[in-house]
């Protein structure tokens, strides 16, 4: 189950709670031996951390924008 471990499978999921319920329908067996409470919070933290990674990300990229780009230029990603 390397549900995030690319950009774009990560991209491709609408949301966590999707992802896993996809995998309970699927009759998931985690191959490490957890239990099924175990995986789940192991994929729900998977989910957040990425989460938590994009957020910062985007945080560090906008201060970045407005800290060196004109004013003009600082129009064109954010779309205002």
């Amino acid at each position: 189950m390397l549900s995030y471990n690319s950009d774009q499978r990560f991209a491709e999921s609408e949301s966590e709670r999707k992802q896993r319920d996809g995998l309970v329908a699927k009759k998931y067996v985690n191959p490490n031996g957890l239990q099924a409470r175990m995986w789940k919070m192991a994929h729900k933290d998977a989910y957040e951390t990425v989460v938590r990674q994009w957020s910062a990300i985007a945080d560090g990229l906008k201060a970045r924008v407005k800290r060196d780009w004109t004013e003009a230029q600082k129009h064109m990603p954010f779309g205002c």
